[in-house]
């Protein structure tokens, strides 16, 4: 599934948390909290039980970058990448069964 923030996202999230932080250059990062919080509300998902993510490398905006999951019962493990290169890995635990 690819990804897609666009820098309106970006500027809303930073307004949001009341930062500016990389917001004026020109390909700013996507801060790790929001690439999150757009993957999970991009599957749909049931409530979390816990997330546990980890950031290899940045993420920018306009960046082609791809989300692949697997689920089994409640977890869902979760790689985003750009070309070949991780960028972020993690899973997801829902609540229920």
């Amino acid at each position: 599934m690819k990804i897609d923030i666009t820098m309106d996202q970006v500027r809303a999230y930073y307004a949001l948390i009341k930062s500016h932080d990389d917001i004026h250059s020109s390909e700013p990062v996507i801060p790790g909290p929001l690439l999150v919080h757009y993957m999970i509300q991009s599957l749909e998902l049931s409530p979390l039980k816990c997330n546990h993510s980890t950031f290899k490398k940045s993420v920018w905006v306009g960046e082609d970058i791809t989300l692949d999951y697997h689920q089994t019962g409640n977890v869902i493990e979760y790689r985003i990448t750009s070309g070949r290169e991780l960028k972020v890995t993690g899973t997801l635990e829902l609540i229920g069964g």
